[in-house]
């Protein structure tokens, strides 16, 4: 079944599970049936449904775009100094920090970063969604929902909002920020999947988020990598990234 996506038509302030609130801006995106629609129904409105399960790349069948990857995974270059810089705007940060209280039960979760690509930097993030209700948690490990990126996607380009995803973010158990070999496969393969449809600008950026206790996620610490091309070498790297918050 195709999974419907709802937009917020208002700016408001709903109330979050685990205490506190969440500023939602007009234009933000959930799943049918999201506990951050129950306290004002009447501010949302369907925005898409998903057609399809991949996303696929112009001129590229679904079973192409899902299977296309050189195999190759780069091992994580850390710079004590980091030359890439991720930004996150306030409501990207404030969904990240919300899906990550979800963690509490002791198994990682996630979901999809959105950037505007008529903006001048590939790692500035306007949004953030959700795992997805397909989505699987473990305790090592989450499967994001594809289905639900794509009605996303669909929704952005219905809306003519120029956003793309163009990175994710997961929570990390044992206070471990190093991405697993399993987080840089998935990252490149949708690197590459990015770069066949924007070339030498593609950029992927994955989000790990760690927590001094298992159980407690209202502060979590975010910590960026970026999925790049050498330009010379033409191989993959992986980098470390400075995390900076802009309003």
């Amino acid at each position: 079944m195709p999974e419907t996506i709802y937009v917020a038509t208002e700016a408001h302030i709903v109330p979050l599970r685990h205490g506190g609130t969440m500023n939602i801006p007009v234009g933000y995106w959930v799943a049918q049936g999201h506990e951050l629609m129950q306290s004002h129904p009447e501010k949302w409105r369907v925005g898409a449904r998903s057609t399809s399960s991949t996303p696929v790349a112009p001129g590229r069948s679904s079973t192409e775009r899902a299977t296309a990857s050189s195999g190759a995974v780069p091992e994580l270059t850390w710079r004590d100094r980091p030359e890439e810089v991720v930004i996150l705007q306030g409501a990207a940060r404030a969904r990240i920090e919300a899906e990550a209280l979800e963690s509490r039960d002791g198994r990682e979760t996630g979901g999809w970063l959105l950037l505007d690509v008529r903006g001048r930097d590939d790692t500035e993030f306007s949004a953030a969604t959700g795992p997805g209700e397909r989505a699987k948690f473990e305790p090592n490990r989450v499967g994001l929902d594809i289905e639900y990126r794509v009605a996303v996607e669909e929704t952005a380009q219905r809306m003519d909002s120029g956003l793309i995803v163009s990175g994710d973010f997961h929570t990390h158990m044992g206070r471990s920020a190093r991405p697993s070999e399993g987080d840089r496969t998935a990252w490149c393969r949708n690197f590459e999947f990015l770069e066949n449809e924007f070339g030498a600008r593609a950029a992927w950026t994955g989000l790990v988020l760690t927590s001094e206790y298992d159980d407690d996620w209202r502060n979590p610490e975010l910590h960026a990598f970026v999925v790049r091309r050498d330009p010379i070498t033409r191989r993959l790297t992986c980098e470390n990234a400075i995390v900076k918050e802009v309003n």
